[in-house]
């Protein structure tokens, strides 16, 4: 007669499935740390002379995204071949170039951070990060610099007067812009892209980290379109309206605007070639409004510091279809961190 409390652990089958189940998990965690380690600073030497290696490869691409309220984007250059002017700041964690064209970024490294392949993240387009356009043509700034982190741009459109003040937060790293203009410009619009990220692999059991997404919050809710799942020679065009976040995000990392004005902009998402293109524009035409105000943060996706910066920035966090369960254990997790003070001891109390 077979005792009905024995141990589990006399059973060589038990034992056996505990071992190989052990082996499993060490070999994928293995696995993906190999293949997809965390980003992690990056030592001097891996440093290098920041590229274009995000610069618009198709200006029919970009001609695209034009609607009757999101212009097309013309040459950066006006037709007297006005000079563009460049102004730097470099910090311990963060490195741009701002242009006259559009008063937008030349590129926005993350000094802090490498990708998988020990390569510096950088954010870099012909076209200007956050640079602002009006009908047909990239707006020219006359740009004053007030301080390292403060810069004032004044320029014509139309023979109407706009100016544009962008300051940066060296604490929480991020960008504060404020567009003032007459009425009588009928359209402002600003522009986001990035370099579309191709999976290594979509296997079920071999899934890629490579994962890229435009997410947006459309009225009250925030949806996503997937570029990472656009195969080679395949083009995407999305519209949405009433926006106040828009961004392209990475596994890791997000390039966000949040609109903070009193109009609400749509946004044209279009996705041609190895570029992800974002306008966001605002139809000024019937609009008695003269200010636009926003914010704008490039960096890795994590919780506590974007929500320092504004609520809706965390939201770029996409938790997907178990967001309502994810998110509370989450929360109940840092919690029980802060009482145990360490992660190990942590996750055996949640468990």
């Amino acid at each position: 007669m077979n005792e009905q409390n024995e141990s589990p652990f006399g059973n060589p089958k038990f034992l056996a499935s505990i071992i190989v189940v052990f082996l499993f998990l060490w070999g994928w965690q293995y696995y993906l740390n190999k293949n997809y380690p965390q980003p992690v600073a990056h030592t001097e030497s891996a440093k290098q002379t920041p590229k274009v290696n995000q610069a618009v490869e198709n200006r029919p691409a970009i001609n695209a995204l034009a609607t009757s309220t999101s212009p097309q984007i013309a040459d950066t250059k006006k037709s007297d071949n006005t000079e563009e002017k460049t102004f730097s700041y470099e910090d311990e964690t963060a490195k741009w170039t701002l242009s006259s064209y559009g008063m937008g970024l030349d590129f926005f490294e993350l000094k802090k951070y490498s990708d998988k392949d020990r390569k510096p993240i950088i954010y870099s387009s012909n076209e200007k990060i956050f640079s602002v356009l009006s009908g047909n043509k990239k707006i020219i700034f006359e740009i004053k610099q007030v301080s390292d982190v403060e810069f004032i741009g004044k320029a014509l459109v139309n023979g109407f007067p706009i100016v544009r003040t962008l300051k940066y937060n060296k604490e929480k790293a991020y960008f504060e812009s404020t567009t003032e203009f007459q009425l009588g410009i009928t359209d402002l619009s600003f522009f986001l892209s990035d370099k579309k990220h191709a999976p290594e692999s979509t296997s079920f059991f071999m899934p890629s980290f490579e994962r890229q997404d435009y997410l947006f919050k459309e009225a009250d809710k925030i949806k996503t379109e997937h570029i990472s799942s656009i195969k080679d020679g395949e083009t995407l065009s999305k519209e949405a309206s009433q926006i106040s976040l828009a961004s392209i995000n990475s596994q890791y990392f997000t390039q966000a605007l949040i609109d903070k004005s009193d109009i609400s902009p749509n946004i044209k998402m279009l996705v041609q070639g190895a570029t992800a293109f974002l306008n966001v524009n605002y139809d000024l035409k019937n609009s008695q409004i003269n200010k636009i105000t926003q914010l704008y943060f490039i960096g890795p996706k994590s919780n506590e510091p974007m929500k320092q910066i504004d609520v809706l920035l965390p939201e770029v966090l996409d938790y997907g279809m178990f967001g309502f369960i994810s998110i509370p254990l989450l929360k109940l997790m840092k919690f029980l961190h802060q009482l145990l003070g360490n992660w190990g001891l942590t996750i055996i109390a949640l468990t």
